[in-house]
């Protein structure tokens, strides 16, 4: 009856370096994720923002529409009674005209930033957007280039480039311990049949 065990032993600071690397590792991935999420962030705010401009100016067109279409109905009438001459109706359906282009055109590009909206928050397709908070005026709570600075700092890209940098280091000193030999220790047991037992112990690269 033979019972044998083996262990593996890595030369003395590989295992260290490897986890090391596989911290770089992960924590590039955070960084990347990070980077993603306030990407995202960003766009959501600059989409929300600019439909809420949108959505408050798109009223103040319509009234200058309403004014002109006024306007345009009264130069139609000075025309037809003699009053007034071809140029003032064709200037005020010129202006008309060129005010329900602008309204339309900021319909459609509402229609457009509201689907972009949509498609950051995974919401269904068509989804209309009703009132907006306004953006609020706030003071900074530090100087610009105080901000600037920390913002740089906490760049994800920068801190990812810096763990790629450590990674890359690492590597190149992996690739010398590679050459290193690991270390192998068995452990057998043998019983013979007169009962007595034989250890044998044997370490080895």
């Amino acid at each position: 009856e033979i019972l044998m065990a083996e262990q593996d032993i890595p030369f003395p600071g590989k295992p260290g370096r490897q986890a090391r690397m596989l911290h770089h590792e992960a924590m590039i991935a955070h960084e990347d994720y990070r980077a993603k999420v306030l990407e995202t962030q960003t766009q959501v705010k600059i989409h929300y923002y600019l439909l809420s401009w949108l959505a408050s100016t798109a009223g103040v067109l319509q009234k200058d529409a309403d004014i002109l279409k006024g306007i345009e109905r009264s130069a139609q009438s000075r025309l037809a009674t003699g009053k007034s001459g071809a140029e003032e109706a064709l200037l005020a359906q010129t202006q008309l005209k060129a005010v329900e282009n602008a309204v339309y055109e900021r319909e459609q590009r509402r229609l457009i930033e509201e689907e972009e909206l949509n498609a950051l928050l995974a919401r269904k397709p068509g989804t209309r957007w009703g009132r907006f908070e306004e953006a609020q005026l706030k003071y900074l709570p530090a100087s610009v280039e105080d901000l600037e600075a920390r913002a740089r700092q906490d760049n994800p890209m920068y801190l990812s480039t810096l763990h790629m940098i450590a990674h890359s280091k690492g590597m190149r000193r992996q690739a010398q311990f590679n050459f290193a030999p690991d270390f192998k220790v068995s452990f057998e047991r043998e019983k013979f049949k007169s009962g007595a037992p034989s250890e044998t112990m044997i370490g080895g690269a």
